[in-house]
């Protein structure tokens, strides 16, 4: 039989040995002292005299803010002692001092476990071990014996000890093992904090650390789970929101102790690849979900001793009334002492490092006998805990919210991406079972950009709901519509025949996106084009199905537009060309594989050099490309951008090179895409590069197509204008081949007009002389310089001098040049100044 008593001992008063002096002759003692002082001389003196009058007893125990035992709380300085006799079983002690890796110290404490062991109770200081490193080492230890104990704590947090005898630690871990054959031991918790919300995945994550969540900052989940209100009173709210990490089958909480930059520190270690959730308290789920005493009572019976862990975490979020209830109702067990821990160890399926609980470890050499649990009267939740419930309801309700919107397009209010790609998996499975076929369809609007660019994006906002409503009806019940963002939505027909099947409802949606407009007293057509992949002949799984219906897509847009097209195998080589197209560019701009080839452009009448027009060449693997190859695919992905930047920054260099090695230097032209028109900032862009490489603006000339002046009007006129304001010429290239009229070319400022090769070759046909003969006249009634590219024999030359055409370009003077080899060229000649 295992007897006991506990005792308060207020600051600075004796310990008297005479309150346990039915203890003096038991052979198998255990103390607990747990100490809410920071008097660290009189403990000293107390834990001495404690020694002299048990001189045979283990004595361990521990800091702590505020102290309980036999139902009460005692918050008064000073210090609880618990002695505790056995009978049968032999209370082992250990202490650990010092400890620089809790691990190890966690693999130490294995070592001490006996076959006849039957509970631990370990003690540690929370500055300097760490719990889950400690537990993590006595992972090996049966889940059949319990461990419990905690970190210990102080009113600041800081300072925290432990207590092996007569001494205090500061840097250690402490305990006993109670080793027996007849001891019952029995472990129990209570937690009753929530996990809300979806699940997330910690991606980036060091010790106790938080660094990324789901691959984004940690502290932006918390800003948006919580609002940054919230999130700016942390951590004295971490309390209210910990993180619910799942272990095995199990839950634990953890703390936000702290915010540090955009990462989250919590109390205790997590690892990359954790499911978290967040978590909230609720008063009412807190007390409801105790069950402690009850379950001890009907599972274990009435104890003959209980020692309690109860979380500061748990103590600071209840009202002090729902602490003071919750450790009364353990009275019902008997005798029992606790304290205040910044973090429990309690066996579950492994020794788990715990926050927010309250457990017991219940202790009895007797025989089970089960004992009647009388209910306790449950505290009212007043007005705080009132305002603490509500603020559970709102962040209910703000999850389901953000659930919803977590898979869903708020323009559309359609499953998004997520959503669809789950929809998908699930129908494969079903597809597997039941032997039909499924589809998936890849839908792009097609010339979405123009509605955008013209009419505005809330006109487009209204266009993208009026066709998500017409795809809807030509679906059936079971299939899935989703926006996957943009003008691009993908469908999931389920259940289908064959792929007769699937056209049948595609046409009937490509009739009923095409009927959607016009939109009030706007005309307007649209139309679509959609990529189909067939489950399984086109792919088993989710990610190569919607790029296979991506690549048919294309396909259909390529034969026209406002149709469908199956996807076919041969266009998964078209897609892997493209791609591996585009990394072949990235890597060229990596490694600096290109390079700039100079044409000369002459005076027909003198043969002076009069400029140079920079081509761009990428060499790489001894081969030489031309742009014809790759800029198409550049200007596709977006990679144009880079090439324009590294061709404006070479042509400059290299202009600043000739003119430090007086070199006569001819005005240099740079082409550039029309896309670095379709918004504000090249301008700027050229201004800093010929800043930064001190180069006169006159010795270059941005050469542009008429496709650039006409996507924006506006953004191009205003750039261009500033971009002649710098001095820069601007010529427009390939003239003739676009569709500006003269009213709009007569607007823009421009220098010079460069006549198309196409045209040039053909000198000779009426129509092609007409052309020429038209676009020179009209260079000089706008008083616009005029170049004709691609002369190469004399009698384009003649005709074009006849004609009154300044200037040329073409092999007939010289072919694109290394540097080098254009230098050599240009002291041949005579080059005319600009």
């Amino acid at each position: 039989m295992i007897t006991s008593k506990t005792l308060f001992i207020r600051n600075l008063q004796p310990f008297n040995s005479e309150n346990f002096q039915k203890f003096s002759k038991s052979k198998n003692l255990l103390l607990t002292v747990y100490a809410n002082t920071n008097n660290i001389v009189w403990l000293n003196t107390v834990l001495v005299d404690i020694k002299k009058a048990f001189p045979t007893s283990t004595i361990i125990g521990a800091s702590t803010m505020d102290l309980f035992y036999n139902g009460k709380t005692e918050k008064n300085n000073g210090v609880s002692v618990s002695v505790i006799s056995f009978e049968e079983t032999t209370a082992v002690g250990f202490c650990i001092e010092n400890v620089s890796d809790s691990y190890n110290a966690g693999k130490e404490l294995n070592r001490k476990v006996k076959k006849n062991t039957k509970a631990i109770i370990a003690f540690c200081d929370a500055t300097n071990i760490n719990g889950e490193e400690l537990l993590d080492g006595l992972a090996d230890i049966e889940d059949t014996i319990p461990i419990i104990g905690g970190l210990a704590s102080t009113r600041t947090f800081s300072d925290t000890f432990v207590i092996f005898d007569t001494k205090v630690i500061y840097n250690g871990i402490v305990g006993i093992t109670l080793n027996s054959a007849s001891l019952r031991a029995h472990s129990s918790m209570a937690f009753g904090w929530q996990s809300m919300g979806k699940e997330h995945i910690i991606t980036k994550a060091d010790g106790n650390k938080i660094h990324t969540i789901n691959k984004v900052p940690a502290l932006h989940l918390l800003e948006i789970y919580l609002g940054e209100n919230t999130v700016e009173h942390f951590p004295g709210m971490g309390s209210a929101f910990p993180l619910m990490v799942r272990r095995k089958s199990n839950i634990v909480a953890r703390g936000i102790l702290a915010i540090d930059g955009k990462s989250i520190i919590v109390s205790g270690n997590v690892k990359v690849g954790d499911r978290i959730h967040i978590g909230y308290g609720s008063p009412y789920e807190v007390v409801e979900n105790n069950q402690i005493t009850k379950d001890t009572l009907e599972d274990f019976g009435k104890p003959e001793f209980m020692l309690n862990c109860y979380c500061i975490g748990r103590r600071f979020f209840l009202e002090d009334k729902i602490v003071k209830h919750e450790i009364e109702s353990l009275k019902q067990l008997g005798n029992s002492s606790g304290f205040f821990t910044l973090g429990e160890f309690l066996t579950q399926d492994s020794p788990q490092h715990l926050n927010f609980s309250l457990t017991a470890l219940c202790l009895s050499e007797s025989k089970y006998k089960k004992q009647r649990f009388i209910e306790p009267k449950k505290p009212q939740i007043s007005s705080a805990g009132v305002v603490a419930e509500g603020l559970y309801h709102f962040m209910d309700v703000r999850i389901k919210e953000l659930d919803y919107l977590a898979y869903h397009d708020q323009l559309t209010n359609l499953p998004n991406r997520t959503l669809f790609q789950d929809r998908v998996e699930h129908a494969i499975t079903n597809t597997k079972r039941h032997g039909l076929k499924t589809a998936i369809l890849f839908i792009d609007l097609d010339k979405f950009k123009y509605i955008n660019d013209t009419l505005g994006h809330n006109v487009g906002d209204i266009v993208l709901q009026k066709i998500a409503t017409a795809i809807q009806k030509s679906l059936r019940d079971v299939d899935t519509l989703a926006r996957l963002g943009g003008d691009e939505f993908a469908v999931l027909l389920e259940e289908i025949s064959d792929e007769k099947h699937a056209v049948m409802i595609v046409s009937r949606m490509l009739d009923n996106i095409t009927n959607t407009l016009p939109l009030e007293d706007k005309k307007l057509t649209v139309t679509a084009s959609i990529g189909i992949a067939m489950y399984p002949e086109d792919g088993d799984n989710y990610i190569t199905l919607i790029q296979n219906a991506d690549a048919a897509m294309y396909k259909a847009k390529a034969e026209g537009r406002n149709s469908y097209s199956f996807y076919r195998k041969d266009l998964t080589l078209q897609v892997e060309r493209m791609l591996e197209m585009q990394n072949s560019i990235r890597e060229s701009l990596k490694h600096q594989h290109f390079q700039l080839y100079y044409q000369p452009q002459f005076d027909i009448d003198n043969g002076d050099i009069i400029g140079a027009e920079a081509l761009l060449r990428c060499k790489k693997d001894d081969k030489l490309m031309t742009p014809d190859f790759f800029i198409p695919i550049a200007e596709d992905s977006g990679l144009i951008f880079d090439i324009d930047l590294l061709v404006l920054d070479m042509a400059c260099k290299q202009i600043k090179k000739w003119m430090k090695n007086n070199l006569s230097v001819p005005k240099i032209g740079v082409n550039l895409s029309a896309r670095e028109f379709e918004k504000p900032g090249i301008s700027e862009t050229i201004k800093h590069i010929i800043t930064e490489n001190k180069i006169n603006p006159e010795k270059l000339e941005i050469e542009i197509t008429e496709g650039a002046t006409i996507k924006d009007k506006l953004i191009a006129m205003s750039e261009l204008a500033k971009i002649h304001n710098l001095g820069i010429t601007i010529a427009m290239d390939d003239f003739g081949t676009g569709y500006s009229s003269l009213s709009h070319i007569k607007k823009l400022p421009i220098q010079k007009i460069k006549i198309d090769k196409s045209f040039v070759f053909d000198i000779g046909k009426k129509s092609d002389n007409i052309i020429i003969d038209a676009i020179i006249a009209m260079a000089k009634a706008l008083g616009l310089g005029i170049i004709a590219e691609g002369v190469e024999t004399k009698d384009q030359l003649e005709y074009l001098k006849k004609q009154g055409c300044e200037h040329g370009q073409g092999y007939l003077v010289g072919k694109p040049m290394r540097v080098s080899d254009f230098e050599k060229f240009l002291s041949d000649k005579r080059v005319k100044s600009n």
